[in-house]
């Protein structure tokens, strides 16, 4: 066993001694270079949500503070100024943004849960359009339960869920796995014939829940060589000297036993094997193959990006052992990564280090341990680091109703986000577990997660400059308008063409111009000095020698990362839910409710009857086919072709019949001001209705007769041409037909086509919100308020003695507070909530 003679520790850009030793020293260290280069070239950022709640009801409003840090240090980015959140259906449609200004890395907003949603697991994910340039699973996202209205005023007791029939599902769906699963994760990437191996593991169920499993491992002669147990929720790891390229793995799990092969060995290679089990430092051991050259290889040792140590060494058939001082290393996810000269990965593991782990507490006081109902509330709040001297600085901080609390699965903080889950693969059960203690134990859980759900979200290769990295997305520094200009007959860009663009909303008004570069791209920066909030009308034109010219113009705004599926974890919810089923759905057999919840109880039953009547579904017509348009795709010409493609179970008996929704006719009715003489399409059946008159469609469906006799009739709304429809009659029919409403845009600008001329829309940044803070000092006996969230501020601010006040109303119900705050200090220190 050799000890490392060198071990070169780096705080700057790195210039190794190892340059002036040798040719392939030189090499190794160039990469190094490289790496901190990238870094400081595309610095990674990263955002963390922090929400009022953990879960919601259909007219709740989520409400959050989004940090955006720079991954190296998590520190404020200065970077990108424009944050993108969304919040997507369970079955991953985009129901509504925000486009967020950014300052000084923070921003807040809102979303308001229509009482028109279906109800189900919603997500809420964000992200700066810079971070796509490195994967949609660098993005931040989080799934909420959220439920029917209570038929009860404040009865949140009473949990129902709708079943989803009838949308069309754009999530993909994870593969079910048996009874139970098995997956073998090699230490460092491989096992290695001859040479001793940690091989981790993880077993878990059909649904994707851990499982306590207990087993052997046995050669190709069916003697037992290792044995295997679960030791921290799932996982555990074995030792092995392979003799053979294949084995077979016995477990047993409740009684029975199930067969794996392991199979993952490589006949030679190295391996990398990391010793966690010190206080002080790592122990780092590299092995090779005997049949191997001995040659040249190094070490480095990264953080977020950034490389903080490297060891060279010419490996011989001995293992080659040096230690690391954990001290001098960030606290985080540490990557060690073993490669050649030709900037081949060898081997690569990641490990934790909480050794110089620092984080802010926050605690709360209140006059009286418990208020009466709608009784104000003062709180007192005093922020201290680790060692209790106070802390100056700021935060987002929510009050809840304890009693009406939901208990999901999701457990991560802005500390346990930035460090470690959004560092590697999965989800992480309680994470707070293995920052709260830094003994020999919880070091072991942590090793065993590192090698189970390690993921490099930090591209070794890529940075070094071995495999390409092109740059798709570009850092929003302020709101941009661009995109590409095609000639409209040849799949041909358009170089050196002037394009125009002028905007309008209300008053306010505003243009500019550019030229098309070779690529036919056009790029506008809007200014930061016009307050862009809202939707604009957004007009753009083509000329070329001062002639419009008929081209596809085509905007780069849909870059909206596409829709994960959702784990076990995700849908976890410790309460029971009622799940309503469509009426059109007898039975479970083709949309079965296993596949989208995991709960201790489901009960199914009819659709129940709303509070209110709205659609069914909404179609948003105008950003449907301004998706096709952006992307220079051929969209629907009518407005049945638009229905075909996109509303699941419509139907024609025949190909010249009209068509049927769920087997029930269909009635148009078109949504026309009052007293406008604009009537689209007069004459011509709806489903021949040009898409470019149409912005939105609605579809009502049960209870639809009711709606029809008190909306329709009441406002007017013009029914399909060319036969008038007779109201009484469409509600006395024993099988209502479905109603579709049709809302033709009123602006003048979609009439007809103008050449050389594109009208769209484009949306500036959100109006932001405040928070309602109901003032109770006046109430009288039976005034009521249910509330679940008490209080939320997402800029609380302490003094330089740490202290804060706030002041709120408690609800009616309120016997016990949960105080949640989360923020970030100037410094990249998180700022938690004491328990």
């Amino acid at each position: 066993m050799k000890k490392s003679a060198v071990l070169l520790l780096l705080t700057h850009l790195l210039v190794l001694p190892l340059v002036a030793q040798s040719q392939p020293a030189k090499v190794l260290s160039d990469y190094i270079k490289e790496i901190n280069q990238f870094n400081k070239r595309n610095p990674q950022e990263k955002v963390y949500l922090h929400f009022d709640n953990t879960g919601y009801f259909l007219g709740d409003t989520i409400w959050f503070k989004a940090y955006t840090v720079l991954a190296e240090q998590h520190r404020f980015s200065p970077l990108s100024k424009v944050l993108h959140v969304e919040l997507l259906t369970p079955q991953g449609e985009v129901i509504a943004n925000r486009k967020l200004m950014i300052e000084n890395g923070q921003c807040h907003g809102e979303f308001p849960l229509k009482r028109i949603y279906r109800s189900g697991f919603y997500e809420v994910r964000a992200y700066t359009r810079g971070m796509l340039n490195f994967g949609d699973d660098c993005i931040f996202s989080r799934v909420f339960p959220v439920y029917d209205e209570p038929e009860t005023d404040g009865n949140y007791a009473e949990k129902a869920m709708d079943s989803g029939f009838g949308v069309k599902n754009e999530r993909k769906k994870e593969k079910k796995g048996g009874k139970v699963n098995l997956a073998f994760f090699p230490e460092g990437g491989n096992a290695v014939v001859g040479i001793a191996s940690r091989i981790g593991f993880k077993a878990w169920g059909a649904k994707g829940e851990d499982l306590q499993i207990t087993g052997a491992v046995y050669n190709s002669s069916g003697n037992s060589v290792s044995f295997l147990s679960t030791y921290h929720q799932g996982m555990g790891f074995f030792e092995l000297l392979p003799e053979t390229t294949s084995y077979k793995v016995i477990v047993e799990h409740e009684g029975k036993q199930y067969d794996f092969n392991f199979s993952d060995i490589l006949p030679a290679g190295y391996v990398m094997r990391i010793n966690d089990t010190n206080e002080e430092s790592y122990q780092i051991e590299i092995s090779k193959s005997s049949v191997l050259p001995r040659d040249t290889i190094a070490v480095s040792v990264s953080c977020r990006g950034t490389v903080y140590a490297v060891e060279a060494m010419r490996l011989a058939d001995a293992p080659y052992v040096f230690r690391l001082p954990k001290s001098r290393l960030p606290a985080g996810c540490i990557q060690f990564t073993l490669y050649d000269k030709k900037g081949n990965i060898l081997a690569e593991r990641l490990s934790f280090n909480t050794r110089p782990l620092t984080y802010y507490r926050l605690s709360a006081q209140t006059e009286k341990q418990t208020y009466v109902p709608l009784e104000k509330v003062n709180m007192f709040l005093s922020l201290n680091d680790s060692i209790g001297n106070p802390v100056e600085s700021s935060f987002s901080l929510s009050v809840r109703d304890a009693g009406t609390e939901i208990y999901t699965s999701y457990q991560d903080n802005i500390l346990t986000d930035l460090l470690l889950s959004s560092d590697i693969k999965g989800y992480v059960a309680n994470p707070m577990q293995y920052f709260e203690k830094d003994d020999r134990a919880t070091r072991m859980k942590l090793d065993l997660l590192m090698m189970v759900q390690g993921w490099c979200r930090y591209d070794w290769q890529t940075m070094a400059d071995v495999s390409p990295f092109r740059v798709k997305h570009y850092i929003e520094q302020a709101l941009p308008i661009n995109g590409k200009i095609m000639e409209l007959l040849r799949n041909k860009s358009k170089a050196y063409a002037d394009v125009i663009f002028w905007m309008n909303k209300d008053n306010a008004s505003f243009h500019s111009h550019c030229q098309t570069d070779a690529g036919g791209h056009f790029y506008f920066m809007l200014p930061d000095s016009v307050k862009l909030e809202g939707k604009w009308q957004l007009s753009l034109s083509v000329t070329e020698k001062k002639k419009l010219k008929h081209c596809r113009i085509m905007l780069d705004r849909h870059f909206s990362p596409v829709p994960r599926s959702y784990s076990y974890p995700d849908l976890l919810v410790k309460d029971t839910v009622t799940v309503f089923s469509d009426e059109f759905e007898d039975s479970l057999k083709q949309h079965s409710v296993d596949e989208m919840q995991y709960l201790p109880q489901v009960i199914i039953k009819k659709q129940r009857i709303r509070k209110e009547i709205s659609p069914e579904f909404v179609y948003d017509v105008e950003k449907d086919v301004n998706k096709l348009m952006d992307s220079g795709k051929n969209y629907p010409g009518t407005l049945g072709e638009y229905m075909e493609n996109n509303i699941p179970h419509l139907r024609k008996d025949s190909a010249d019949g009209p068509y049927q929704y769920a087997g029930k006719d269909i009635v148009y009715f078109f949504d026309i001001q009052k007293g406008s003489t604009r009537y689209p399409a007069r004459g011509l059946p709806p489903e021949q209705m040009p898409i470019e008159n149409i912005r939105q469609i609605t579809l009502y469906d049960q209870y639809a007769q009711l709606w029809a006799v008190k909306k329709i009739k009441e406002e007017g709304i013009e029914a399909a041409s060319p036969s008038d429809i007779d109201l009484p009659t469409v509600a006395s029919l024993l099988h209502t037909p479905v109603i579709i409403m049709v809302h033709p845009y009123n602006d003048g600008l979609h009439d007809g086509y103008q050449k050389g001329i594109r009208h769209t829309f484009y949306d500036g940044y959100s109006q932001v919100k405040r928070f309602y803070h109901i003032d109770h000092s006046n109430s009288v006996p039976g005034d009521i308020d249910f509330r679940r969230t008490l209080y939320w501020n997402p800029e609380v601010k302490t003094d330089s003695q740490g202290k804060a006040q706030i002041s709120f109303y408690n609800n009616t119900t309120c016997r016990r507070m949960k105080i949640s705050a989360e923020g970030l200090s100037d410094s990249g220190i998180p700022i938690i909530t004491k328990e």
